[in-house]
């Protein structure tokens, strides 16, 4: 199972005067930028023009190939270049490292991109992967800009990849991850305040479960002067209903009385309450490999059809009128 960020493709303005003839008669861009952005990734081997920017050494190509583009669906492969430095041992009769020879060799990992250009739907599917630091980032920001280049040169219209963000609530993400997602919770951190002249009316409302600690966290922290800190608690297993209670009552307290409270789960990492996420879900590796290879999945469910499980994640981030136009910045979680 490997893990994917949505992102949304926006096309902005309007488009221009048509004199190269890009624009098929029946296919306005206006109505169908999505139409011409499977154009522009074009047939299986194709390599579209994508730049990264490395520190302190400009910009360079990252290469690419298209492995399957039809029906609206394409698969990119996308290879991070790494060089590393091998020293390799010498004969026994050497006593100094640097009578070592040293060999430069070159890496090629990658990892993929699926792009939704059905009508209506034009969505981007980006692997979080190892081998190019379990972020998106670098990988967005290369295809939007070969995409916006593309627009802009041919149709004079700006393009944006997105990234899609889910407005939650605490208490229904800690059930989505462990009951739909199957996920696991390790450990949550609470960050409490003592109390001051003014949070009277904050810590009357303290639920029963949390008086006493909050009383011995008053007094503790106090005792060394400091205004408060953070407490973390494991999770075992084997008590998790009874833990999950108190976690449900602490998350309600944060929610009413500004408090922080982050749990963090064995495959989504940590989560901050109620705060907006990123549309992460995960995939099959035989759904992505059913549809390079063409190969008849065994059901048409999103566990071996890869259109299938677009269909889904779309309907599940964008149709419940989650989803925000522009995602809040903040730190990137691992």
């Amino acid at each position: 199972m490997n893990n994917y960020t949505l992102h949304n493709i926006l096309f902005l303005g309007s488009p221009e005067a048509d004199f190269e003839g890009m624009q098929e008669p029946d296919k306005p861009v206006m109505t169908y930028p999505e139409h011409y952005l499977e154009k522009m990734i074009g047939p299986k081997g194709n390599e579209l023009k994508l730049w990264r920017t490395r520190q302190g050494k400009g910009e360079e190509p990252v290469p690419n190939r298209v492995l399957r583009n039809d029906g609206g669906i394409a698969v990119i492969r996308i290879h991070n270049v790494e060089h590393v430095l091998l020293t390799r041992l010498a004969g026994q009769d050497a006593e100094l490292i640097n009578e070592c020879p040293t060999d430069e060799e070159t890496n090629f990992p990658f990892c993929y991109v699926v792009v939704d250009c059905r009508q209506g739907k034009c969505q981007l599917a980006i692997e979080r992967s190892g081998n190019w630091g379990n972020e998106t980032v670098t990988l967005r920001r290369s295809l939007e800009k070969c995409f916006d280049s593309y627009f802009k040169l041919h149709f004079g219209m700006k393009v944006e990849v997105r990234e899609k963000m889910i407005a939650t609530r605490c208490e229904q993400f800690i059930e989505h991850r462990i009951y739909d997602r199957h996920d696991l919770p390790l450990s949550f951190t609470y960050q409490f305040r003592c109390t001051e002249p003014g949070m009277e009316a904050y810590n009357c409302r303290v639920p029963e479960p949390l008086s006493k600690p909050f009383e011995y966290l008053n007094a503790y922290y106090a005792c060394f002067g400091s205004r408060g800190g953070y407490t973390t608690n494991n999770i075992e297993e084997e008590e998790f209903h009874r833990t999950k209670a108190l976690m449900m009552t602490v998350a309600s307290y944060c929610s009413d009385n500004g408090y922080d409270f982050v749990i963090d789960f064995r495959d989504y990492g940590e989560y901050k309450c109620n705060e907006e996420i990123r549309a992460r879900y995960q995939m099959n590796d035989q759904v992505i490999l059913n549809f390079i290879y063409k190969a008849i999945p065994e059901q048409p469910t999103s566990a071996f059809c890869l259109e299938a499980w677009l269909d889904e994640v779309f309907n599940e981030s964008f149709q419940n009128s989650v989803v925000h136009a522009t995602p809040k910045r903040r730190k990137a979680r691992h």
